[in-house]
C-alpha cells in the first residue's frame, strides 16, 4: 500500500472537500470530531513529514504547525466547555492557547519570509510596513476602542478581547511581509497564503459578530471558515512544491499594479475612517489617525526615494553598457568619439602633447576562418587585456571596431607614443602580430582630422608587410 503521507495530492484536495461538505450535513457530534481531525491535519503533516525529512528546513513549518496545534487545542478546550459542560466561561483557557497560537505563526511565517529574502529589502519591509498600519487603523477604531469600551466586560476580559484583534494584525503583518517577498509563487506557497488569509477573515469576522451580536455569518458558516483555512494548510504542507516555498531569491524594487493598487487603498484608510466617523458624528480618533497617515507619507517618501535611487542606478548601468564593448570590456566607439574631442581640448588648455594609435590585428579574417569565431573573440579578449596593461591609467584603449582598436596617449610626444605602441606590439597574444599608425596632434586639427592621419599610418604600416608601427 502506498504509505499515507505518499498519496498524491489530488486525494488530500478530494478529501478535505469532502469533509468540508459532510461539515455542513452531519450532526453536531460528529462535528466535533470532523473539526478537530481538520484542525490536526496540518500539524500531523508537518510532523510526519519534518520527521521523514522530507521538509529539508522544518523550523518554519514546525513554528506555523505548533500554532496551529495551540489554536486546536483551543478549539477542543472551547468545545469540551461548550458541548459537554454547558458552561463558555470569560476568560476561558482556550484563550491562552488561542493567543499563544498568533505569535508562534507569525514566527514561522517570518522566518519563511527572510529565507526568501536572504539580503536586504528595504522595498518589502515598506511595504508591509505601510498596509499593516493601513489595517491596523480599521482594527483600532471598530474593534479594538469598542472591546476597550464595552462596560459588561471585567479588565481581564478586555485584555483577552483586545489580543485578539492584536493578534490577527501581528499575523498579518508577517503574513504580508511574507507574500511581498520576491521569488516563485508556486502552489504551496498560493495554498499557504489562501489558507493564512482565511483564517484571518474568519477571526475579523468572529470578532465583529461578537460585538454586533451575531448576524453576518451562521457559526457552521463560520467553521467551514476556519477549517478550509486549516485545510488549505495541510494542503500546502503535502504539495510536491513546499521545498521551494523559502527558497531564497534577489529583493524586487519595481511596482507592479496589483501591489501599487494594494499600498494606494491601504494608504486611503487612515482619511477613509476619518471621513466615516465625520458624516456619522462619531467621535474622531484624531490623534490615531494623524499618526498613521503621517507615518504613512513618510514610509512613501521612503519608498519614493529608494524607486529614483534604483532608477538612476539602472541609468548609470545603461550609461556605461552603452559606453563599453560588450566582448572585450574597452571603452567602444561611442565613448572614444566623445572622449577625443575633449582630451583635445584639455591638452590646448594645457599646451601638452597628444598622440593616437590605431592598432590592428594581422590576418585576423584568417584566424577567424580556419580557427573559427569563439578562437577569434578569445583572442581579441586576451589582445585587449594584454595591451592594457601596458598603458597608463591617464591612456585610453578603445575597441573602435572589428580586430581594429584606437590608443589615446595625452602627454606623450611621438618618441614616447612609439615606445609605448611597441611595448604593446610585444605582448600580442597566441603568437599572432600587429599593425599600428600612430599620429602625433598639431594643435590644430579636428577629431576627425587627427584620426584621419592615424588611420592613414596604419594602412601604410599594412602595405609595408604588416608587423610594424608607422608613424604619420
Amino acid at each position: 500500500m502506498v504509505p499515507l503521507m505518499r498519496r498524491p495530492p489530488w486525494i488530500w484536495w478530494v478529501a478535505s472537500a469532502a469533509v468540508l461538505v459532510a461539515y455542513a450535513l452531519v450532526p453536531q457530534d460528529a462535528r466535533l470530531v470532523l473539526y478537530w481531525v481538520v484542525g490536526a491535519f496540518p500539524v500531523v503533516a508537518i510532523v510526519v513529514l519534518a520527521a521523514r525529512r522530507r521538509l529539508v528546513r522544518p523550523l518554519p513549518w514546525l513554528l506555523v504547525g505548533a500554532g496551529v496545534l495551540a489554536w486546536v487545542v483551543g478549539d477542543v478546550l472551547w468545545d469540551l466547555d461548550a458541548y459537554l459542560f454547558h458552561q463558555t466561561p470569560t476568560p476561558a483557557p482556550a484563550d491562552l492557547f488561542y493567543l499563544a497560537g498568533y505569535p508562534l505563526a507569525a514566527a514561522g511565517l517570518g522566518v519563511i519570509a527572510s529565507r526568501r529574502s536572504p539580503t536586504r529589502d528595504p522595498a518589502g519591509l515598506i511595504d508591509a510596513a505601510i498596509i499593516t498600519i493601513g489595517a491596523g487603523v480599521l482594527v483600532w477604531v471598530f474593534l479594538l476602542v469598542p472591546y476597550a469600551q464595552d462596560p459588561s466586560l471585567t479588565p481581564v476580559s478586555k485584555a483577552i478581547a483586545i489580543g485578539y484583534p492584536l493578534g490577527d494584525l501581528l499575523l498579518l503583518a508577517l503574513a504580508v511581509r511574507l507574500f511581498l517577498t520576491p521569488g516563485r509563487r508556486v502552489r504551496a506557497f498560493r495554498l499557504l497564503a489562501a489558507g493564512l488569509l482565511i483564517t484571518l477573515a474568519s477571526d475579523i469576522v468572529y470578532a465583529v459578530q461578537a460585538l454586533d451580536g451575531g448576524g453576518l455569518l451562521t457559526t457552521t458558516a463560520q467553521d467551514i471558515g476556519w477549517l478550509t483555512g486549516y485545510a488549505l494548510i495541510g494542503l500546502a504542507v503535502l504539495d510536491p512544491t513546499v521545498g521551494t516555498v523559502d527558497a531564497p531569491s534577489r529583493p524586487v524594487i519595481a511596482l507592479t499594479r496589483r501591489r501599487l493598487l494594494a499600498l494606494a487603498l491601504c494608504s486611503l484608510l487612515a482619511p477613509g475612517v476619518l471621513a466615516w466617523q465625520t458624516v456619522r458624528g462619531d467621535h474622531i480618533d484624531g490623534l490615531l489617525i494623524a499618526v498613521s497617515a503621517s507615518a504613512v507619507f513618510l514610509l512613501v517618501l521612503l519608498r519614493m526615494s529608494g524607486l529614483m535611487h534604483h532608477v538612476q542606478a539602472q541609468a548609470d548601468e545603461l550609461a556605461v553598457i552603452a559606453r563599453a564593448d560588450s566582448l572585450t570590456g574597452l571603452a567602444n566607439r561611442r565613448a572614444w568619439d566623445d572622449e577625443l574631442p575633449r582630451a583635445l581640448g584639455r591638452a590646448a588648455r594645457m599646451h601638452e602633447p597628444l598622440c593616437v594609435a590605431m592598432v590592428d590585428l594581422d590576418h585576423f579574417k584568417a584566424f577567424n576562418d580556419t580557427r573559427g569565431h569563439p578562437e577569434g573573440d578569445r583572442l581579441l579578449r586576451e589582445a585587449a587585456a594584454h595591451w592594457g596593461d601596458e598603458l597608463r591609467s591617464t591612456d585610453l584603449l578603445a575597441r573602435h571596431g572589428g580586430e581594429e582598436f584606437a590608443v589615446l596617449l595625452p602627454g606623450c610626444s611621438m618618441a614616447d607614443a612609439e615606445r609605448t605602441i611597441s611595448r604593446v606590439r610585444a605582448v600580442t597574444p597566441g603568437g599572432q602580430t600587429c599593425s599600428a599608425g600612430i599620429a602625433a596632434w598639431d594643435g590644430g586639427e579636428s577629431a576627425p582630422e587627427l584620426m584621419a592621419r592615424a588611420d592613414a599610418a596604419l594602412y601604410a604600416a599594412k602595405r609595408a608587410g604588416r608587423d610594424r608601427a608607422v608613424l604619420a
